[in-house]
Order: structure tokens, then C-alpha cells, then sequence
């Protein structure tokens, strides 16, 4: 009878076994310390001089995890040792460091816990949770990378209920934790902007920055509505400076009404920024015409402000003929007249632009 009854509890011992085998795979990484993982030494009160890691575990089995024995490389930085916390989040810790700076150039770092219960230390399936924490003090510039120890090797021991203990052995990918310097990958910071005019349609566009690190240049972008900015110059950043730089940027076809400025600061690792936006308003232009002297007797200087752009400046005899004639297409146009070639006697000067006529005697006289 006893023979019959363990044939039939075997099977189902074995089927009950084959219920528990993992369904998910079994991982172990380290990960930056989410928040409530317990602040490092010297990390409190935002001096972050140390960095927190924690052992993340994703089980491929359901139960209560009793121990957990991990060996893990890390290398050395120009200090030596990085690790200056070991310590477990949900058992008794279990855990040393082996320094080998000297021989390997790695420490060999224990991370282990054991005394699981049912209350704090059950698991699901394919769920992650936190199993402990380091902290590495890693100089400024440098890091250190963290490999599995094949000798030690990565085990978990999982109780699944009704007498059945499992052990997992989770894969690890080597890692490398790094802290950078404070201005490693940052572009250089944008201290001021300014804009003001600088003369009839110029603007002057002013702003300097702190330490260059990796912009490599800027572009000065232009709008009429604030919305819609085109490039209108470059300026290259130079060499680089742990000092303050500053630059200057003239528009000198500046238009009337508001000009929208802003700088977009070229990175090289792609990631562009812009500054604030800048306005400059120049009022819109008048047309006018003045010279000087009449009567003229060897030059004329003729003086035009207009908002468009300037056909023609002619000198018209008494009798129609056009004796001089000058073109330009600026919108502001200061022009010497030679005359003292030209017979005494009265002309009309004209000027003419795209929209407007001017015209008004003038007497040459030697």
C-alpha cells in the first residue's frame, strides 16, 4: 500500500515542482538608488560628493526569498577603493569588501543578505524589487565598472511554499557608473543678451558667457513678428576659456517697426540651445531732402532719408536737360554734387524713390 501511495505522490510532487520553474527571467542590475534608498555619506543637504546605487533582482519565480549571495568586481579609480557603502535593504547584511587596487586594480565587492521572513521579503514573478545599496565615491572625470565575480557567482534561494526551496541564478551585465566633471558635456552658459540700436536701421547686439566647454559657435536669428526667426550672421566661439567671453554683433540692415534678436548656441554633442529673445524698435522713416549750400558753387551735397529705396538724384538744366544723374538703392543717401563744371545759372534738383518725387530749384554760381 505504502509503494502505491508514493508512486502517486511522486508524480505529483513533480508536477507541482514543474508548476514552480521560472516563467521569467531571472536579472540582477545596478541602478541609480530610487528615493528612500538612505541618503550616502556626505550626500545629505544636496552635497552629492558620492554616488548611491542600488541591486535591482527580477525574479523568475514566485515565493519568499530567504538569502541572497552576489560577488561583484569593481574597478579602481585614481583614489583607489570607490566603494564606501555596502550594505543590504531588506535583510541581514552580509557583506565585505576585498581591496585589490594594488594587484588587480579592482575591489572585490560581497553584496550579500540572508534571514529572509514572509513579511518583508516575499516576491512575484517577473516583478523587480530592491535588494541592496552601494555607495561609490568616484572622483570628478572618472568611473569605475562593475563585473560579475564567476567565482563567487550570483545565487538567490526562494522558499515557494509546501517544502519546495529553489535556487535562481540571475544574469548580470557588466556596468559602468561614472561621474563627470561638473562641466563635462555641458555647453557654456549664457550670462547676458542685450540689444539696442546703434544708429539710423543698425542694431547693436551684446552678450557674454561663462566657461567655454562645447559650443562650438553661435547663430544670430532674425524676426519681424517673433515668431518666424531666419539666420542673419554667425559668430564662432574660439578658443576655449575658463574665463568670461564676451561678443558683439551688429545688424546693419535692420528694418523699421520691431526686430525680434535671439541666439542659437551650436553644441557639439547636437544639443542646440536658444537664448531669450531680444527687440529693438526703430521708427519707420520719412521721406525727406536736404541740401547744401544754395547757392552752390563747387559741390552740392545732397542729403536723403527715405523708407524705400532712392531711383534717382538728377540736376535738371532750364531747359529739360538732365545734366547729372546718380542712382542708389539705399534707404539713406548722402551724395557730394561736383558742379563747379556746370554753367551759372538755375537748376531743378529731383530725387525720386519707389514711392515718392522731390524737387526744388537750385542756384550754381562761380
Amino acid at each position: 500500500m505504502n509503494a502505491i501511495k508514493n508512486k502517486l505522490l511522486l508524480p505529483l510532487l513533480l508536477l507541482l515542482l514543474l508548476l514552480q520553474l521560472p516563467l521569467f527571467s531571472q536579472t540582477m542590475r545596478w541602478i541609480p538608488a530610487p528615493d528612500g534608498s538612505g541618503k550616502c555619506p556626505n550626500q545629505a543637504g544636496g552635497k552629492e560628493q558620492t554616488l548611491s546605487y542600488a541591486l535591482e533582482y527580477t525574479p523568475g519565480v514566485s515565493g519568499v526569498l530567504t538569502s541572497y549571495t552576489t560577488g561583484f568586481l569593481v574597478s579602481c579609480t585614481s583614489a583607489g577603493s570607490a566603494v564606501v557603502k555596502n550594505q543590504s535593504r531588506v535583510m541581514i547584511s552580509k557583506s565585505r569588501e576585498i581591496s585589490g587596487c594594488n594587484t588587480m586594480g579592482a575591489v572585490l565587492m560581497n553584496s550579500s543578505g540572508n534571514s529572509g521572513d514572509a513579511v518583508h521579503n516575499r516576491i512575484e514573478a517577473g516583478v523587480p524589487v530592491i535588494l541592496h545599496q552601494i555607495c561609490l565615491s568616484i572622483p570628478a572625470g572618472e568611473s569605475v565598472t562593475v563585473q560579475e565575480d564567476v567565482v563567487t557567482d550570483l545565487t538567490t534561494s526562494i522558499d515557494l511554499g509546501n517544502g519546495l526551496v529553489t535556487t535562481e541564478f540571475p544574469t548580470f551585465e557588466t556596468t559602468t557608473i561614472g561621474k563627470p566633471k561638473y562641466d563635462q558635456g555641458k555647453p557654456m552658459r549664457l550670462l547676458d543678451f542685450k540689444g539696442v540700436p546703434a544708429g539710423d536701421f543698425i542694431s547693436q547686439l551684446d552678450w557674454s558667457t561663462s566657461k567655454v566647454v562645447n559650443t562650438t559657435h553661435f547663430v544670430i536669428e532674425r524676426s519681424t513678428d517673433g515668431n518666424i526667426f531666419a539666420p542673419i550672421g554667425t559668430m564662432e566661439v574660439g578658443e576655449k576659456s575658463d574665463h568670461i567671453k564676451s561678443y558683439q554683433f551688429f545688424d546693419k540692415q535692420a528694418l523699421a517697426g520691431d526686430n525680434y534678436y535671439r541666439l542659437m548656441q551650436i553644441n557639439s554633442d547636437d544639443k542646440n540651445e536658444y537664448s531669450p529673445v531680444r527687440i529693438v524698435r526703430f521708427s519707420p522713416l520719412t521721406f525727406s531732402v536736404s541740401y547744401t549750400p544754395n547757392p552752390a558753387n563747387d559741390y552740392l551735397q545732397v542729403n536723403i532719408q527715405s523708407p524705400t529705396g532712392i531711383k534717382s538724384i538728377r540736376l535738371v538744366d532750364a531747359s529739360g536737360h538732365i545734366v547729372m544723374d546718380e542712382k542708389d538703392n539705399n534707404k539713406n543717401f548722402n551724395v557730394r554734387l561736383n558742379v563747379k563744371n556746370l554753367t551759372p545759372g538755375i537748376y531743378t534738383l529731383v530725387v525720386e524713390t519707389e514711392n515718392d518725387k522731390y524737387a526744388d530749384k537750385v542756384v550754381i554760381a562761380h
